[in-house]
């Protein structure tokens, strides 16, 4: 079972949407005074959308494992 390109490029479309939320929380720690608070909703954010991608990834393991275990 091939790897779909639509959904790859899903996977890295949500984790550079991650990187962007990190570099917006850069910024909010580099402010004066520090935006802690939405430091860690950007922080929190995007360990989500990473999360989300790890899930999907392990799913896909997951299906790929059972089938060929059959």
């Amino acid at each position: 079972m091939p790897l779909d390109p639509a959904r790859a490029g899903e996977a890295y479309a949500w984790l550079a949407k991650a990187a962007q939320d990190l570099r917006a929380a850069d910024v909010d720690l580099a402010a004066v005074p520090p935006l802690a608070e939405d430091a860690a909703f950007h922080a929190q954010q995007a360990a989500e959308k990473s999360l989300s991608v790890a899930r999907e990834v392990y799913d896909r393991i997951s299906v790929l494992v059972g089938s060929s275990a059959a």
